[in-house]
């Protein structure tokens, strides 16, 4: 319960307004995920998790991701659509990086039967969490003081 609770309280510290690309539910769902797949991996490679845990949170992560880029591609506001111009161009290679060391690490793992193996996966699973939480500070566009003269510039 006390770990629940410290993960929805680390991600409420990010629904920041001026951070729109994380003021949004999909933050927590980010969050939630991600705790979810650690766990489920710790389990797998101490062998008490259920077969379908790990691929259930894995996926969970990608859908979570997939939704957020597609949040983020509609986005009427320059600072969240400013996000998603970031992920598709600049940080392009870092984003595809991320999902496939994700689905990488979640079929090895699942074929896998080997110690060897499952550390091989667990390791790109890690790093694609760890592109992934990189992606996450680098990707956001703040809003500022500024915003206001631009959009009487525009108008």
């Amino acid at each position: 319960m006390f770990g629940l609770a410290g993960v929805g309280a680390s991600a409420r510290l990010y629904l920041a307004p001026g951070r729109p690309a994380w003021n949004s539910p999909l933050t927590i769902f980010e969050f939630f995920a991600s705790a979810a797949l650690f766990g489920a991996m710790t389990a797998k490679l101490m062998g008490i998790a259920a077969v379908l845990l790990l691929p259930v949170c894995g996926l969970s992560c990608l859908l979570v991701l997939f939704f957020k880029l597609g949040w983020l591609a509609l986005a009427s506001s320059r600072e969240r659509y400013g996000a998603w111009h970031l992920l598709s161009t600049t940080l392009l290679p870092r984003l595809l990086l991320r999902i496939c060391f994700l689905t990488v690490g979640l079929w090895i793992f699942v074929i896998g039967q080997a110690a060897l193996t499952r550390a091989s996966a667990a390791a790109l699973l890690l790093a694609g969490e760890c592109l992934g939480r990189y992606l996450f500070f680098v990707s956001v566009v703040p809003t500022s003081i500024a915003n206001g003269f631009f959009a009487e510039e525009t108008a």
